[in-house]
């Protein structure tokens, strides 16, 4: 998700523990609610979504009624304040996909994460300028 002031964070839903993490390199206080809230928002919009006729036949045995989970915070994230490197924080966190753990690596290579990006982009086979 991303808010106003250009800060990143990631919102997890973690269907084994039935819970929602928020993975946040910019946990103060004064955004803890607004960001709480905007979650479980987002949770109560993949309710509507899941319980639509299509999605109930397909994944019936999906867990139900996501915006009434725990929301908890990752663990070991460090507290950069909103830095320009929240974006590239929120790419290294997608890289877990199915392997997610709440507790996460707190370093950060940034030159490397971008660049890594960067060239997945540029070789993509949706890219149509690649040559």
């Amino acid at each position: 998700m991303v808010e106003d002031n250009v800060h990143w964070y990631l919102m997890v839903v973690d269907i084994d523990d039935y819970a929602i993490y928020k993975l946040d390199t910019w946990d103060m206080k004064t955004f803890r609610q607004r960001r709480h809230s905007d979650m479980l928002k987002m949770a109560s919009i993949f309710d509507r979504v899941l319980n639509q006729p299509h999605y109930e036949m397909k994944m019936k045995y999906f867990p139900k009624n996501l915006s009434s989970w725990e929301i908890k915070n990752g663990e070991r994230i460090p507290n950069l304040w909103n830095s320009r490197n929240s974006a590239t924080w929120v790419i290294q966190w997608l890289k877990m996909e199915d392997l997610f753990m709440s507790t996460v690596i707190g370093e950060l290579h940034d030159e490397t994460v971008r660049m890594k990006t960067a060239m997945k982009l540029i070789m993509h086979d949706m890219n149509k300028m690649k040559k």
